[in-house]
């Protein structure tokens, strides 16, 4: 008997057990396909998700602070690449109306330049919608947040914002429960996607709960005049063949030649004839610009001192 013979004889035989197998091994292998099918499906409308929500940027250009929002003029850069400041933060809004809540809205300090930069359509053409003036008490919502609050264009809205302290809160000096203060706004529209209106910088699911007030007076609002915690870095106008400077290894190049001291609220003062102060206008230094005012201190033949610091209110004994 050949090695053949007995192979097709056994396969006759035992029939009924490899055709279980067969079929088993066949399940298996649709179910990973399957499995693999939908999540690079989920994966994909995520992704196309999270680009439609930032529109024509291509970067964001944050920090664990306020920066002077004149950075933005000095990044825009080769290709026609722009730079937007934004003010972003979390907030509540109340109907007036109705006395309905929603929390964790994304509270939005925008100006003029920030549709192009966020609403579809193409670059030299995008799409059209009224704009915010500076000192507007108008207010622009989501789709989303427009239905959960049943707001109609023209109703008074209340917005309370989480003013940033200066002082980060994990620090001793930190305060972790400074209260928001209420701003009063008028819904004048509410935004589809095309328009903006589903704008998010970060990677969300879920429905997009936004509010849009002008910048200047958000600023005002929480009393960081000229400050921003965002920049939108694309090119809103007409496209051409992306430059060195509008990679992300070009953009942080840039961002490293345009900072200054200023920018991050950091200054160096003159104490006395012999001494040099490096001091944050939050009255706190991270480790990372500790760190550099040192290595800087040593390179010019400094001898550097790190000092706390910390006011008592009260001493007893």
């Amino acid at each position: 008997m050949t090695l053949a013979t007995l192979a097709l004889r056994s396969l006759r035989h035992y029939w009924r057990t490899h055709l279980a197998v067969a079929l088993g091994v066949g399940v298996a292998v649709s179910a990973l396909a399957g499995a693999l099918i939908v999540g690079h499906s989920v994966r994909a409308s995520l992704r196309a998700l999270a680009l439609a929500r930032l529109g024509h940027t291509d970067a964001v250009v944050t920090a664990q602070g306020l920066f002077t929002a004149t950075l933005a003029d000095r990044l825009r850069g080769p290709g026609g690449t722009d730079a937007v400041p934004l003010l972003a933060l979390d907030g509540t809004v109340v109907h007036d109306a109705s006395g309905r809540r929603a929390t964790r809205v994304q509270v939005f300090g925008v100006d003029d330049r920030f549709w192009p930069m966020v609403a579809t359509g193409t670059r030299d053409q995008p799409t059209s919608h009224p704009t915010l003036g500076a000192t507007s008490r108008d207010a622009f919502l989501s789709a989303d947040l427009a239905r959960e609050l049943g707001v109609a264009p023209g109703d008074a809205l209340m917005l309370r914002a989480q003013k940033p302290s200066a002082i980060p809160a994990g620090v001793l000096q930190g305060r972790r429960d400074t209260p928001g203060r209420a701003l009063r706004v008028s819904a004048a529209r509410v935004l589809t996607a095309a328009e903006g209106g589903e704008f998010s910088p970060h990677a969300r699911q879920g429905t997009a709960r936004a509010i849009f007030v002008p910048l200047s007076r958000l600023q005002e609002h929480i009393e960081r005049p000229g400050l921003a915690n965002l920049l939108l870095v694309g090119r809103t106008r007409s496209p051409v063949a992306p430059a060195s400077g509008d990679t992300p290894a070009g953009l942080t190049a840039r961002v490293s030649q345009q900072l200054s001291l200023a920018d991050l609220g950091v200054r160096v003062r003159d104490a006395d004839d012999h001494t040099l102060v490096l001091e944050s206008e939050s009255g706190y230094l991270g480790d990372d610009l500790a760190e550099a005012g040192l290595a800087a201190a040593h390179d010019i033949g400094l001898s550097p001192i790190p000092v706390v610091t910390y006011l008592a209110t009260r001493i007893s004994a």
